[in-house]
Protein backbone atom coordinates (compact mmCIF):
# COMPACT_ATOMS: atom_id res chain seq x y z
CA UNK A 1 0.00 0.00 0.00
CA UNK A 2 0.92 3.51 -0.47
CA UNK A 3 1.36 6.82 -2.68
CA UNK A 4 3.06 7.25 -6.47
CA UNK A 5 3.80 10.03 -8.08
CA UNK A 6 2.49 9.41 -11.61
CA UNK A 7 5.37 7.88 -13.39
CA UNK A 8 4.34 6.75 -16.96
CA UNK A 9 2.86 3.61 -16.34
CA UNK A 10 -0.79 5.06 -15.11
CA UNK A 11 -2.33 8.07 -16.87
CA UNK A 12 -5.67 9.78 -15.69
CA UNK A 13 -7.28 12.32 -17.42
CA UNK A 14 -10.19 14.55 -16.72
CA UNK A 15 -13.12 13.38 -18.62
CA UNK A 16 -16.05 15.99 -17.04
CA UNK A 17 -16.23 15.22 -13.59
CA UNK A 18 -14.63 12.03 -13.80
CA UNK A 19 -10.85 10.83 -13.94
CA UNK A 20 -10.25 8.54 -17.03
CA UNK A 21 -7.37 6.62 -16.17
CA UNK A 22 -4.90 4.95 -18.98
CA UNK A 23 -3.05 1.99 -18.06
CA UNK A 24 -0.31 0.00 -19.90
CA UNK A 25 2.19 -2.61 -18.58
CA UNK A 26 5.80 -4.78 -19.37
CA UNK A 27 3.36 -7.45 -17.66
CA UNK A 28 0.42 -7.54 -20.33
CA UNK A 29 1.71 -10.89 -22.19
CA UNK A 30 1.94 -12.73 -18.96
CA UNK A 31 -1.32 -14.46 -16.70
CA UNK A 32 -1.54 -13.13 -13.39
CA UNK A 33 -0.27 -15.46 -10.84
CA UNK A 34 0.09 -15.54 -7.39
CA UNK A 35 3.61 -14.76 -7.75
CA UNK A 36 2.62 -11.46 -8.90
CA UNK A 37 0.92 -10.53 -6.49
CA UNK A 38 1.28 -6.76 -6.79
CA UNK A 39 1.08 -6.89 -10.94
CA UNK A 40 -1.78 -6.38 -13.03
CA UNK A 41 -2.26 -7.52 -16.47
CA UNK A 42 -3.86 -3.84 -18.64
CA UNK A 43 -3.37 -3.22 -22.52
CA UNK A 44 -1.84 0.36 -23.29
CA UNK A 45 -5.46 1.54 -24.39
CA UNK A 46 -7.56 0.20 -21.70
CA UNK A 47 -9.61 2.35 -19.35
CA UNK A 48 -11.66 3.16 -16.39
CA UNK A 49 -14.02 5.83 -15.00
CA UNK A 50 -12.85 6.91 -11.73
CA UNK A 51 -15.36 9.36 -9.93
CA UNK A 52 -13.76 12.52 -9.10
CA UNK A 53 -11.42 12.76 -6.21
CA UNK A 54 -10.55 9.64 -3.88
CA UNK A 55 -12.89 6.83 -5.67
CA UNK A 56 -12.16 3.37 -7.09
CA UNK A 57 -11.93 3.11 -10.32
CA UNK A 58 -13.85 0.02 -11.73
CA UNK A 59 -11.55 -2.52 -12.73
CA UNK A 60 -12.98 -3.64 -16.07
CA UNK A 61 -10.03 -3.26 -18.15
CA UNK A 62 -9.53 -4.68 -21.67
CA UNK A 63 -7.02 -8.00 -21.99
CA UNK A 64 -7.22 -8.82 -18.71
CA UNK A 65 -6.35 -12.60 -17.95
CA UNK A 66 -6.78 -12.74 -13.68
CA UNK A 67 -6.33 -15.99 -12.10
CA UNK A 68 -5.79 -15.36 -8.18
CA UNK A 69 -5.36 -11.40 -7.74
CA UNK A 70 -5.69 -8.53 -9.56
CA UNK A 71 -5.17 -4.47 -9.18
CA UNK A 72 -7.45 -1.95 -8.35
CA UNK A 73 -6.44 2.26 -8.08
CA UNK A 74 -7.82 4.65 -6.06
CA UNK A 75 -7.53 8.71 -7.45
CA UNK A 76 -6.28 10.20 -4.61
CA UNK A 77 -5.10 13.75 -5.33
CA UNK A 78 -5.24 15.86 -8.56
CA UNK A 79 -1.29 17.54 -8.53
CA UNK A 80 -2.63 19.67 -11.78
CA UNK A 81 -4.79 19.62 -14.59
CA UNK A 82 -3.48 16.06 -15.91
CA UNK A 83 -1.12 15.31 -13.44
CA UNK A 84 -2.06 13.51 -9.76
CA UNK A 85 -0.75 11.33 -6.94
CA UNK A 86 -2.51 7.78 -6.66
CA UNK A 87 -3.11 4.78 -4.44
CA UNK A 88 -3.30 1.61 -5.44
CA UNK A 89 -3.97 -2.01 -3.67
CA UNK A 90 -4.63 -5.90 -4.61
CA UNK A 91 -7.86 -7.37 -4.68
CA UNK A 92 -9.06 -11.19 -5.11
CA UNK A 93 -9.87 -11.90 -9.11
CA UNK A 94 -13.37 -13.34 -9.85
CA UNK A 95 -13.71 -17.02 -8.13
CA UNK A 96 -11.49 -15.97 -5.23
CA UNK A 97 -12.37 -15.09 -1.61
CA UNK A 98 -10.10 -12.89 0.19
CA UNK A 99 -9.08 -14.27 3.95
CA UNK A 100 -8.30 -11.82 6.79
CA UNK A 101 -4.84 -12.65 6.62
CA UNK A 102 -5.05 -11.10 2.74
CA UNK A 103 -4.33 -14.35 1.14
CA UNK A 104 -6.90 -15.56 -1.80
CA UNK A 105 -8.44 -18.75 -1.59
CA UNK A 106 -10.82 -20.87 -4.30
CA UNK A 107 -14.67 -19.65 -3.17
CA UNK A 108 -17.85 -17.88 -4.40
CA UNK A 109 -20.13 -15.75 -2.89
CA UNK A 110 -23.50 -17.67 -1.62
CA UNK A 111 -25.47 -18.88 -4.04
CA UNK A 112 -22.77 -18.38 -6.99
CA UNK A 113 -20.40 -20.92 -8.84
CA UNK A 114 -18.20 -20.92 -11.72
CA UNK A 115 -14.78 -20.27 -12.84
CA UNK A 116 -15.30 -16.40 -11.91
CA UNK A 117 -18.43 -17.03 -9.64
CA UNK A 118 -20.55 -15.71 -12.90
CA UNK A 119 -23.80 -18.78 -12.17
CA UNK A 120 -26.14 -18.73 -9.93
CA UNK A 121 -27.04 -21.66 -7.42
CA UNK A 122 -30.25 -23.70 -8.17
CA UNK A 123 -30.42 -25.15 -4.88
CA UNK A 124 -33.85 -25.46 -3.15
CA UNK A 125 -35.95 -27.59 -0.54
CA UNK A 126 -33.90 -29.66 1.50
CA UNK A 127 -30.33 -28.04 0.53
CA UNK A 128 -27.92 -25.99 2.81
CA UNK A 129 -27.75 -22.69 1.02
CA UNK A 130 -25.29 -22.31 -2.04
CA UNK A 131 -23.49 -25.45 -3.73
CA UNK A 132 -20.69 -26.71 -5.05
CA UNK A 133 -18.48 -23.89 -6.52
CA UNK A 134 -16.91 -25.96 -9.52
CA UNK A 135 -20.28 -27.97 -10.53
CA UNK A 136 -23.13 -26.44 -9.11
CA UNK A 137 -24.26 -29.44 -7.44
CA UNK A 138 -26.42 -28.89 -4.45
CA UNK A 139 -25.46 -30.54 -0.87
CA UNK A 140 -28.30 -31.71 0.61
CA UNK A 141 -29.90 -31.33 4.78
CA UNK A 142 -28.68 -34.71 6.55
CA UNK A 143 -31.66 -37.48 6.04
CA UNK A 144 -32.68 -35.99 2.21
CA UNK A 145 -30.76 -36.61 -1.30
CA UNK A 146 -31.51 -36.43 -5.27
CA UNK A 147 -30.05 -33.57 -7.40
CA UNK A 148 -33.15 -31.49 -5.82
CA UNK A 149 -32.43 -32.79 -2.31
CA UNK A 150 -36.38 -34.12 -2.42
CA UNK A 151 -35.66 -37.98 -1.17
CA UNK A 152 -35.56 -39.25 2.20
CA UNK A 153 -33.12 -41.73 2.89
CA UNK A 154 -33.39 -45.11 2.16
CA UNK A 155 -33.63 -47.61 5.07
CA UNK A 156 -30.52 -48.20 6.45
CA UNK A 157 -28.45 -44.72 5.43
CA UNK A 158 -28.24 -41.31 7.03
CA UNK A 159 -27.23 -38.19 7.23
CA UNK A 160 -26.57 -35.44 4.32
CA UNK A 161 -26.99 -36.94 1.05
CA UNK A 162 -27.56 -40.42 3.16
CA UNK A 163 -23.50 -40.66 2.42
CA UNK A 164 -23.28 -42.68 5.99
CA UNK A 165 -24.22 -46.59 7.02
CA UNK A 166 -26.48 -47.34 9.36
CA UNK A 167 -25.14 -49.31 12.34
CA UNK A 168 -28.51 -50.63 13.98
CA UNK A 169 -29.22 -54.36 14.95
CA UNK A 170 -32.24 -56.64 15.20
CA UNK A 171 -34.51 -54.81 12.24
CA UNK A 172 -33.84 -51.13 14.02
CA UNK A 173 -34.77 -48.54 12.19
CA UNK A 174 -32.15 -45.82 11.66
CA UNK A 175 -32.66 -42.23 12.08
CA UNK A 176 -32.01 -40.43 8.58
CA UNK A 177 -30.60 -37.64 9.84
CA UNK A 178 -28.44 -38.85 13.05
CA UNK A 179 -28.09 -42.36 12.52
CA UNK A 180 -30.01 -43.17 15.74
CA UNK A 181 -31.52 -46.69 16.44
CA UNK A 182 -35.02 -47.10 17.26
CA UNK A 183 -35.36 -50.36 18.65
CA UNK A 184 -38.79 -51.28 17.36
CA UNK A 185 -38.29 -55.28 17.42
CA UNK A 186 -39.39 -56.00 20.87
CA UNK A 187 -36.78 -57.71 23.49
CA UNK A 188 -34.02 -55.33 22.43
CA UNK A 189 -32.38 -52.38 23.83
CA UNK A 190 -28.91 -50.62 23.65
CA UNK A 191 -27.42 -47.91 21.66
CA UNK A 192 -27.41 -50.10 18.59
CA UNK A 193 -30.28 -51.98 19.91
CA UNK A 194 -27.88 -54.87 20.35
CA UNK A 195 -28.67 -55.96 23.82
CA UNK A 196 -31.00 -58.25 25.36
CA UNK A 197 -33.74 -56.76 28.23
CA UNK A 198 -32.55 -58.11 31.63
CA UNK A 199 -34.93 -60.44 33.50
CA UNK A 200 -37.16 -57.59 34.71
CA UNK A 201 -38.20 -55.79 31.63
CA UNK A 202 -39.83 -56.74 28.21
CA UNK A 203 -41.10 -55.25 24.66
CA UNK A 204 -39.44 -52.28 22.55
CA UNK A 205 -36.56 -51.14 23.58
CA UNK A 206 -37.31 -52.81 27.33
CA UNK A 207 -39.46 -49.89 28.46
CA UNK A 208 -42.31 -52.33 30.30
CA UNK A 209 -41.89 -54.42 33.73
CA UNK A 210 -42.58 -58.05 34.01
CA UNK A 211 -45.11 -58.98 36.84
CA UNK A 212 -43.43 -62.45 36.79
CA UNK A 213 -43.71 -64.38 40.05
CA UNK A 214 -40.42 -65.86 42.28
CA UNK A 215 -40.52 -68.90 40.56
CA UNK A 216 -41.16 -67.53 36.60
CA UNK A 217 -39.00 -66.40 33.81
CA UNK A 218 -40.62 -63.16 32.03
CA UNK A 219 -40.69 -63.50 28.12
CA UNK A 220 -38.55 -60.44 26.90
CA UNK A 221 -40.66 -60.01 24.12
CA UNK A 222 -44.18 -59.91 25.39
CA UNK A 223 -43.92 -60.28 28.40
CA UNK A 224 -45.60 -63.57 29.62
CA UNK A 225 -44.79 -65.26 32.61
CA UNK A 226 -43.35 -69.04 32.17
CA UNK A 227 -42.08 -71.33 35.16
CA UNK A 228 -38.61 -71.66 35.54
CA UNK A 229 -36.95 -75.10 35.10
CA UNK A 230 -37.85 -77.43 37.98
CA UNK A 231 -41.09 -75.99 38.90
CA UNK A 232 -45.11 -76.47 37.40
CA UNK A 233 -48.23 -75.76 38.42
CA UNK A 234 -50.60 -72.58 39.56
CA UNK A 235 -48.06 -70.14 40.00
CA UNK A 236 -45.08 -72.80 39.10
CA UNK A 237 -45.09 -73.45 42.94
CA UNK A 238 -44.66 -77.13 42.49
CA UNK A 239 -41.76 -79.38 42.08
CA UNK A 240 -41.21 -81.60 38.89
CA UNK A 241 -42.47 -85.24 39.43
CA UNK A 242 -39.83 -88.14 39.14
CA UNK A 243 -38.38 -88.13 35.51
CA UNK A 244 -39.28 -84.76 34.25
CA UNK A 245 -37.32 -81.76 33.85
CA UNK A 246 -36.55 -78.15 32.71
CA UNK A 247 -38.63 -75.08 32.41
CA UNK A 248 -42.48 -76.27 33.23
CA UNK A 249 -41.40 -79.65 33.67
CA UNK A 250 -41.91 -80.55 29.96
CA UNK A 251 -38.82 -82.70 29.17
CA UNK A 252 -38.73 -86.28 30.23
CA UNK A 253 -35.58 -88.12 31.72
CA UNK A 254 -34.27 -91.59 29.93
CA UNK A 255 -32.57 -93.31 32.66
CA UNK A 256 -32.28 -96.85 33.52
CA UNK A 257 -31.14 -97.87 36.95
CA UNK A 258 -32.34 -94.27 38.83
CA UNK A 259 -34.69 -92.50 40.98
CA UNK A 260 -35.06 -90.14 38.54
CA UNK A 261 -33.29 -86.85 37.72
CA UNK A 262 -32.25 -83.31 38.61
CA UNK A 263 -35.29 -81.25 38.02
CA UNK A 264 -33.64 -78.67 36.18
CA UNK A 265 -30.76 -80.40 34.36
CA UNK A 266 -32.28 -83.72 33.79
CA UNK A 267 -29.22 -85.48 34.83
CA UNK A 268 -29.87 -88.61 35.85
CA UNK A 269 -29.40 -89.65 39.25
CA UNK A 270 -28.17 -92.89 39.58
CA UNK A 271 -28.87 -95.74 42.08
CA UNK A 272 -26.30 -97.21 44.08
CA UNK A 273 -24.09 -99.73 42.04
CA UNK A 274 -24.60 -98.11 38.95
CA UNK A 275 -23.24 -95.09 36.58
CA UNK A 276 -23.36 -93.22 33.09
CA UNK A 277 -25.41 -90.20 31.59
CA UNK A 278 -28.29 -92.47 31.53
CA UNK A 279 -27.06 -95.00 34.81
CA UNK A 280 -26.73 -98.19 33.08
CA UNK A 281 -23.21 -99.18 33.75
CA UNK A 282 -22.08 -100.99 36.66
CA UNK A 283 -19.86 -99.97 38.75
CA UNK A 284 -16.36 -100.49 37.90
CA UNK A 285 -14.00 -103.15 40.37
CA UNK A 286 -12.91 -100.56 42.95
CA UNK A 287 -15.79 -98.34 43.34
CA UNK A 288 -19.29 -98.58 44.36
CA UNK A 289 -22.48 -96.27 45.87
CA UNK A 290 -24.39 -93.86 43.71
CA UNK A 291 -23.17 -92.92 40.47
CA UNK A 292 -20.10 -95.13 41.62
CA UNK A 293 -18.43 -92.29 43.26
CA UNK A 294 -16.76 -93.85 46.11
CA UNK A 295 -13.32 -95.80 46.28
CA UNK A 296 -13.78 -99.91 47.79
CA UNK A 297 -10.58 -100.71 50.51
CA UNK A 298 -10.76 -104.01 49.45
CA UNK A 299 -7.62 -106.42 49.30
CA UNK A 300 -6.80 -108.45 46.10
CA UNK A 301 -8.14 -111.36 47.31
CA UNK A 302 -11.53 -109.83 47.74
CA UNK A 303 -14.44 -108.02 45.82
CA UNK A 304 -16.64 -105.08 46.21
CA UNK A 305 -19.58 -105.24 46.68
CA UNK A 306 -20.87 -102.27 44.16
CA UNK A 307 -23.96 -101.57 46.73
CA UNK A 308 -22.77 -100.63 49.54
CA UNK A 309 -18.64 -101.44 48.92
CA UNK A 310 -18.28 -104.52 51.39
CA UNK A 311 -15.57 -106.48 50.52
CA UNK A 312 -16.35 -110.33 49.88
CA UNK A 313 -14.23 -113.23 49.65
CA UNK A 314 -14.67 -114.75 45.89
CA UNK A 315 -16.69 -117.36 45.48
CA UNK A 316 -18.75 -117.31 48.83
CA UNK A 317 -21.66 -118.83 47.77
CA UNK A 318 -24.81 -118.58 50.18
CA UNK A 319 -25.77 -121.93 52.15
CA UNK A 320 -29.16 -123.67 52.37
CA UNK A 321 -29.38 -124.23 48.55
CA UNK A 322 -29.33 -121.13 47.10
CA UNK A 323 -26.18 -121.38 45.41
CA UNK A 324 -23.23 -123.82 44.46
CA UNK A 325 -19.92 -122.74 44.05
CA UNK A 326 -18.07 -123.45 40.70
CA UNK A 327 -14.77 -122.52 41.03
CA UNK A 328 -13.60 -122.64 37.52
CA UNK A 329 -15.42 -119.42 36.82
CA UNK A 330 -15.00 -118.22 39.58
CA UNK A 331 -18.90 -117.34 40.03
CA UNK A 332 -22.17 -119.18 41.75
CA UNK A 333 -24.66 -121.08 40.57
CA UNK A 334 -27.83 -119.37 42.06
CA UNK A 335 -31.32 -120.76 42.34
CA UNK A 336 -34.16 -118.88 40.89
CA UNK A 337 -34.98 -115.68 41.87
CA UNK A 338 -31.70 -114.93 43.56
CA UNK A 339 -29.68 -112.41 43.07
CA UNK A 340 -32.38 -110.25 41.57
CA UNK A 341 -32.66 -112.22 38.39
CA UNK A 342 -35.69 -112.49 36.21
CA UNK A 343 -34.97 -115.77 34.92
CA UNK A 344 -36.47 -118.99 35.99
CA UNK A 345 -33.76 -121.22 34.97
CA UNK A 346 -29.78 -120.86 37.35
CA UNK A 347 -27.41 -118.88 35.67
CA UNK A 348 -23.61 -117.73 36.31
CA UNK A 349 -22.81 -114.75 38.47
CA UNK A 350 -19.88 -113.12 39.49
CA UNK A 351 -19.17 -112.72 43.31
CA UNK A 352 -22.13 -114.65 44.94
CA UNK A 353 -25.77 -114.79 45.61
CA UNK A 354 -27.38 -111.88 47.17
CA UNK A 355 -30.63 -112.12 49.18
CA UNK A 356 -33.67 -112.97 47.57
CA UNK A 357 -35.73 -110.39 45.30
CA UNK A 358 -37.82 -108.26 47.79
CA UNK A 359 -40.21 -106.03 44.98
CA UNK A 360 -43.66 -106.01 45.96
CA UNK A 361 -45.59 -108.47 43.97
CA UNK A 362 -48.02 -107.67 42.13
CA UNK A 363 -46.60 -104.51 41.03
CA UNK A 364 -43.70 -105.16 39.75
CA UNK A 365 -42.92 -108.34 37.08
CA UNK A 366 -39.12 -109.12 38.65
CA UNK A 367 -36.20 -107.65 39.35
CA UNK A 368 -34.01 -106.31 37.42
CA UNK A 369 -30.84 -109.06 36.34
CA UNK A 370 -27.75 -108.36 38.52
CA UNK A 371 -29.49 -105.29 40.44
CA UNK A 372 -31.20 -104.48 43.11
CA UNK A 373 -33.63 -102.43 41.10
CA UNK A 374 -37.59 -103.75 40.79
CA UNK A 375 -39.11 -103.89 36.88
CA UNK A 376 -42.16 -102.16 38.11
CA UNK A 377 -45.50 -102.52 36.25
CA UNK A 378 -46.93 -99.26 34.51
CA UNK A 379 -48.34 -96.98 37.08
CA UNK A 380 -45.50 -97.66 39.86
CA UNK A 381 -42.17 -96.34 41.06
CA UNK A 382 -39.69 -96.21 43.81
CA UNK A 383 -37.03 -99.42 44.20
CA UNK A 384 -39.33 -101.94 45.18
CA UNK A 385 -42.38 -100.55 43.31
CA UNK A 386 -44.37 -99.64 45.95
CA UNK A 387 -45.00 -96.36 45.05
CA UNK A 388 -47.89 -94.97 42.37
CA UNK A 389 -47.05 -92.51 39.82
CA UNK A 390 -47.30 -88.83 41.28
CA UNK A 391 -50.06 -86.93 40.34
CA UNK A 392 -50.12 -85.49 36.79
CA UNK A 393 -48.25 -88.31 35.87
CA UNK A 394 -48.80 -91.91 34.56
CA UNK A 395 -47.90 -95.03 32.62
CA UNK A 396 -44.10 -96.71 32.65
CA UNK A 397 -41.71 -94.85 34.44
CA UNK A 398 -44.13 -92.38 35.47
CA UNK A 399 -42.90 -90.64 32.18
CA UNK A 400 -46.92 -89.78 30.80
CA UNK A 401 -48.19 -86.31 31.57
CA UNK A 402 -51.65 -86.25 32.31
CA UNK A 403 -54.04 -83.99 30.78
CA UNK A 404 -56.61 -83.13 33.27
CA UNK A 405 -58.49 -80.34 34.51
CA UNK A 406 -58.01 -79.08 37.97
CA UNK A 407 -61.16 -80.57 39.37
CA UNK A 408 -60.00 -83.88 37.54
CA UNK A 409 -57.74 -86.55 38.82
CA UNK A 410 -55.31 -88.55 36.83
CA UNK A 411 -54.85 -92.69 36.92
CA UNK A 412 -51.70 -93.04 37.39
CA UNK A 413 -51.65 -96.58 35.32
CA UNK A 414 -54.30 -95.84 32.47
CA UNK A 415 -53.74 -91.40 32.39
CA UNK A 416 -57.79 -91.48 32.52
CA UNK A 417 -59.31 -88.24 34.03
CA UNK A 418 -61.72 -89.21 36.82
CA UNK A 419 -64.37 -86.36 38.04
CA UNK A 420 -63.73 -85.61 41.65
CA UNK A 421 -66.77 -86.41 42.92
CA UNK A 422 -66.62 -90.01 41.31
CA UNK A 423 -63.39 -90.72 43.22
CA UNK A 424 -64.95 -89.68 46.47
CA UNK A 425 -67.17 -92.71 46.55
CA UNK A 426 -64.94 -95.36 44.37
CA UNK A 427 -63.86 -97.64 47.11
CA UNK A 428 -60.87 -98.71 44.67
CA UNK A 429 -60.17 -96.88 41.85
CA UNK A 430 -58.26 -99.25 40.10
CA UNK A 431 -61.63 -101.46 39.87
CA UNK A 432 -63.68 -99.09 37.77
CA UNK A 433 -60.71 -98.30 35.14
Amino acid sequence: MGFRRLVGSFVCGIYGINLICFAWSELASKNCQSSYKYSYIFQYDSYAACPYNEQVCNGWFLGRRCTTYTKYYRCVKKMSRVDFAYQYFDVCCPGYIELNNGTCLRGCAEGKYGTECERDCNCQGHAYPGCDIDTGNCTCLPGWTGSDCNKVCPNGWFGSNCSSECLCKNNATCSPIGGACNCTTPGWTGQFCQEECNSTRFGRNCQENCTCGVNETCSRFDGLCACIAGKTGVNCSEDCPAYRFGPNCTNSCSCAHSTGCDAVTGKCICDVGYTGEQCNEVCSSGTYGAGCNQTCNCTGAEVCEPDTGECISRCVCHEEGTANCNSLYDSCRCLPYHNHTCHDENVFLKERCRDVCECSSPTDTCCVSNSSMCQCKDGWTGRKCSTACPQGTFGRKCYGICNCSADELCHHVSGNCISLDTAVVCANLDAIL
